[in-house]
Parts: structure tokens; sequence; C-alpha cells
């Protein structure tokens, strides 16, 4: 079976333009290249470690083009330490601590590369700012994963930032442990602090330093600034106004990592530290600003309840499934059964239980902690032999709530298809209420929650498209969602004039399956809002005949001024701006 994602991306193996800039491709030039490549790092901490990613892997390519890297002052300790590259400097972006700066740091930037380019325009190209990929979260990709993608660089399952560390650092730190008589690999690193909109309380993050103290003996460094205030926990210190530098070397002598959506957070990623990210904002999708790391967590518990803060036992039950599987985290977190890609994301966990969410929706109801209930007659448990019957005339019934419970179930589903050739299928989903989502008294050690989406990539490695889906709700549960497939080998590719499918709170009319997977298969986590992104990308990279058909995605299913205002901007980029048509 292909692995997901089989849909082709969105850009081409060609450069494009990105506003008007010329936009850098790997393929485009030889490895000689001379040429000046621009790269405009985004304003925070992280944004600069993920183009650091960038910076690193077009240097060793290209050793012979001129870099020249806008950045922001206030991260030039770690900046100055790329060689080769000329620097300069956008103003300072707004700061956490003054509030004092500006929120639109790159027009300078942007208006000096066009003139400089303007002189030798076949040399000059950009090779890192914000290309907003817009089929980026259909694919559940990090913004520095995209960013990679569209000058055509393979960043992998596996992409992390880039940390410059010098030996300087590792000194530094390992003189900063003896003094506190602390060891290598064992304390803990926390890092409380953020914008204001995306910290998590302050008392919440004394009760884990507490919790990792008395449960594994590990001290905490705590790494802030004074506006903070200090901890005054037993076994933990603050270690404040550091220097990057000094903060990297004990990252990379820590054990485990504590943060939130921050820039520590991505420091911590480049270094493969087993760590726990903790999202509070739900202006964002986690996925596209998360830390990107086979070794992360990330708690995400209210991003889809009316609550945003997630419960301390959450995190720290969290935190307790990183330490104890530290040597092999990586491959410790399961792998989704639909998409077969790494369920990263925790939306529930206790002492006993932990529910990893894949970037598809689908979330493994995972029992760490045996409460002395058997398991072993699965069937028993569930009350079903896989399937429903079926006949020549009725579709082949598979309901996710009594057929694919468990991984057993799943994978005699799958011998079954494969060895008969199954011309139709109907899957039937439940979709539970949001305040039901984290309850669960299952006796079972391992249960899957599908997701829509889920369930649309694992039918599509088994060779079945879907061609129609109806909605039913319910008053006190929540939903489901009734899901017709034709086998692709049997009955061939569907031909269908649109479709109309479930999307939360809406339903989108596309053209094709072909197209929901390729852009809009992130329904577990998408609002409204987001599909105007889409439109925005696509004028931005000039795919104008797409962005149109996005636009009436996006209206159609929010009609809205917003939605109106970007189906007109849609039209006017078509048939009025005087740009390349680029599909």
């Amino acid at each position: 079976m292909s692995q997901y994602p089989r849909i082709s991306p969105v850009v081409s193996q060609h450069s494009l333009t990105w506003d008007g800039f010329p936009l850098f491709h790997v393929d485009a030039v030889s490895p000689d290249f001379s040429g000046k490549l621009f790269f405009v790092l985004g304003q925070g901490l992280g944004d600069h470690v993920n183009g650091f990613r960038v910076l690193q892997e077009l240097h060793l390519r290209f050793p012979a083009s001129r870099l020249i890297v806008y950045a922001d002052r206030r991260w030039e300790e770690l900046v100055k330490r790329f060689d080769g590259v000329e620097i300069r400097w956008f103003p300072k972006a707004m700061e956490v601590r003054s509030k004092e700066g500006t929120n639109d740091p790159y027009v300078l930037a942007h208006s000096e590369i066009r003139k400089e380019m303007s002189v030798f325009p076949e040399h000059s190209f950009i090779a890192y700012d914000h290309f907003p990929m817009a089929d980026r979260h259909a694919r559940g990709e990090a913004t520095i994963s995209a960013t990679m993608r569209s000058i055509g660089l393979s960043p992998g399952a596996t992409v992390r930032p880039f940390l410059p560390i010098l030996e300087t650092d590792l000194i530094w730190a390992d003189s900063f442990l003896k003094m506190h008589e602390l060891k290598s690999g064992q304390f803990a690193v926390v890092a409380p602090f953020t914008w204001p909109n995306k910290r998590w309380p302050k008392e919440c993050f004394s009760q884990i330093i507490d919790q990792i103290y008395e449960r594994f003996g590990l001290r905490s460094i705590i790494i802030a600034y004074p506006e903070m205030g200090s901890f005054e926990n037993k076994g933990s210190f603050c270690a404040y106004d550091l220097t990057l530098g000094q903060i990297a070397g004990l990252l990379s002598r820590a054990g485990i990592y504590l943060g939130l959506d921050s820039g520590l957070s991505h420091m911590a990623a480049a270094l493969d530290l087993p760590s726990i990210e903790i999202f509070i904002e739900k202006k964002v999708i986690p996925f596209e600003v998360r830390s990107c790391s086979p070794f992360f967590l990330y708690v995400i518990e209210g991003f889809f309840l009316e609550q945003t803060l997630p419960a301390t036992e959450v995190v720290f039950s969290s935190i307790s499934f990183a330490w104890e599987n530290r040597d092999n985290l990586a491959d410790a977190i399961p792998v989704c059964p639909a998409c077969l890609r790494k369920s990263q994301y925790v939306t529930s966990a206790s002492q006993t239980d932990i529910d990893f969410m894949c970037v598809c929706g689908t979330t493994l109801k995972r029992r760490t902690k045996n409460k002395g209930v058997s398991t072993l007659n699965v069937q028993a448990v569930c009350g079903n032999a896989p399937f429903s019957a079926s006949t020549n005339n009725i579709p082949m019934l598979i309901e996710t709530g009594k057929d694919l419970v468990t991984s057993d179930d799943l994978l005699s589903c799958e011998r079954l298809l494969e060895e008969r050739l199954v011309p139709m299928i109907r899957v039937v989903l439940d979709v539970p209420a949001p305040s039901h989502s984290a309850i669960d008294h299952s006796p079972l050690s391992e249960k899957i929650m599908w997701s829509l989406d889920g369930i649309l990539f694992w039918m599509e490695r088994m060779g079945y498209r879907s061609i129609s889906f109806t909605k039913s709700f319910h008053q006190q549960s929540g939903s489901s969602v009734a899901i017709d497939l034709v086998s692709v080998v049997s009955q061939g590719t569907p031909v269908l004039e649109s479709l109309i499918i479930p999307w939360g709170a809406v339903s989108l009319k596309v053209r094709s399956m072909e197209q929901y997977l390729k852009f809009y298969s992130f329904e577990k986590w998408g609002r409204p809002p987001d599909l105007v992104g889409i439109v925005k990308s696509m004028i931005s990279l000039g795919y104008k005949k797409d962005a149109v058909t996005a636009a009436w995605v996006a209206f159609r299913a929010q009609p809205v001024f917003r939605s109106f205002r970007w189906l007109l901007k849609s039209w006017w980029a078509l048939w009025l701006k005087p740009t390349d048509q680029r599909l």
C-alpha cells in the first residue's frame, strides 16, 4: 500500500514567482550558481531557527552563491554565527517584554530587494520568506516543511530547525551544571514565558515542576525573563536573562523539555530533545506552527473543546510518557492507522491512558498502565465480528463504532478487502459531540477514534474513492456521516460534477475527491476563515485559475463579506492583473 499523501503537490518543479519576486527552486539552477539568494527570516526566534535550516541546506548545495540574509537584531547572537553570508537587519519586530517594535518589519527589506533584483533579475531569487503554500494544511505541514517544498527541498518526515551551537556554549553549560550539582541528561528545562495569549498559568507550571521532582527526582531549570517572577519549587531554580548561546548549551544537556508555542521550543526541536509543547491559542492551527521533531508531543487538549487551558494531569501524563520512553520516544509514539503518519498530538491523558491524535484527526486511545481489566477477548468486548451482512444489491456496510474499533479489527477488514473485490462500500462514521470527546470508559487497551479524513485516507490506500456523503445529527451524541465509496480497481475513478463534503460546522462543494484531498483534507482542524487563506496562497503564487475555484468553495461554505471580497480579488487577479498564469 502506498502511504498518503498520494496527490501531487500544487507547486510545480520549476521556479515560480511569489508576490512579484522570482522564487528560487533548486532544480532550476546548477550547483555552481553564483547569483544572489535572498532570505527574509520571520520575525520570531522560532522563525529564525527554522529559516536557519533552509539557509544551511542551500549554503551546502550552492557554495558559490551570494547569500543575503535579512534578520531581526534581537537574535543577532545566533545570526552572526553563520559564515559566508551577508547580514542585513530589518526593523525590530514587536517585543514581548517592552511591547515596542513594528508589526510589519519586512516592508523595507522587500523594497530593497526589489530594487536590487531589478539590476540583474535573472541572477537574483527569493530563497526564503513566507511562502503560504495552498496545499500545506491538507498535507498537515508545518510552515518550515511547506517553505522548503516550495523551493524544491525535500524536508522528509523528520525535518528539524537548525541551531548553530558553539563549543563555548557547551563549556559554559557544563560549568553551570557542575556549579548547581546537576548531571547531563538528568534534569528538565522548563520554559513558561511567551506572549500572553499563548501562556499556560504560572501556577500550572509550578504544579508540574513539583510533580517532575517528586515522581522522577528531576530538578528543573526554569528559563524565562524576570517579569515571570520567581519559582520557589523544591529542586528547581530560575535561570533568567541567559544568552541564546547559553540556553542552547543547557538544552543540549537536558533530559526533557517542557515549553509553549515559543522560540525556545523550536530550539529544543533542533536538538532532538524529548519534549512537550503546550498549545493555548486557538487562532492558529497547531500543526502549522509546531516545533518540528519526531521527539515532540504536542498537548492540544483545549483546541477542540470550549475550555482553553489543558489540565495539569494531561500535561504531566504526557511528560511521564516522554520520560519513560526517552531512549526511543520517536518509536514509542504510535503510527496512525489511517494515513501512517506519527500521532504526536495529545488530546487527553491520565495516569493510565493517553489519546494520541494524528494530524489527519484520527485518534488512538491507548492504555499505558493496566487497570486490571482483561483485554484479551477483543471480539467479546466489541460485541460484533467485523462487518455487517451485505448482498449484491446493498453496499458492504462498515460501522466505525463496531467494525473498526481496534487494530485487530482494522487488519481483519484490510485482509478481507484485499482478498475479495468489493465493488462498493458504505462507511458510517460516528462523530461525537466535542464535550464527549475526552470521555471513554472502554476496557480496551487500544481503541481507534476515526476522523472523516482518516477514513478517506485509509480507503484511498485500499483503492476506494468517495462518491457521496450523508450527514445525520443526533441531539445527545453528536452526528454521523455515511460515506459511499467505489472500488477504483473494479469501477474506475468516478467522474463527478461536484461533491458536497461535511467540513466541521459547514459543507464544502468541490469538483472532485482529488481536489478535496489536495487542498481541504484538514477537516478536524479547519474553520471557514482558513478557506480564505487557501485563496490568498494561490493568488500570491500565481495560481489564478485555482484561486477562483477555491474562492467559490470558501464563499459557498461561509457567504460573508470577507469570503466575498476574496472572491472578487480572485477574479480581478485572473482577468485584470497583468502577471503570468502558472496553471
